[in-house]
């Protein structure tokens, strides 16, 4: 069987994300984390995860601290650039 993979983008400091998490730890799924915003630090349940032998694998996305802060930036530039087209066309 091919293990599944997953890409989670979220909040690498909120304990939300790792208690969602831990209910997968016992499937065979290749976790890949990348933070939703820059300068997150690992919440202490994530690293448990992350360091756990369990049937799942959690990795922090490689690059992920370089890239995290132009994402961001990106994608707060450019909702408000489609925000403001959306009502601009609007009738």
């Amino acid at each position: 069987m091919i293990q599944k993979k997953v890409l989670v983008v979220c909040m690498l400091d909120s304990i939300h994300s790792a208690r969602w998490l831990t209910q997968f730890r016992e499937q065979d799924i290749d976790f890949l984390l990348f933070p939703s915003s820059p300068h997150r630090r690992v919440h202490p349940e994530l690293e448990r995860l992350r360091s756990s032998s369990e049937a799942a694998s959690f990795r922090l996305a490689p690059l992920a601290r370089y890239f995290a802060l132009p994402l961001w930036v990106l994608d707060k530039f450019a909702n408000k650039f489609f925000s403001w087209v959306a009502f601009e066309s609007g009738d």
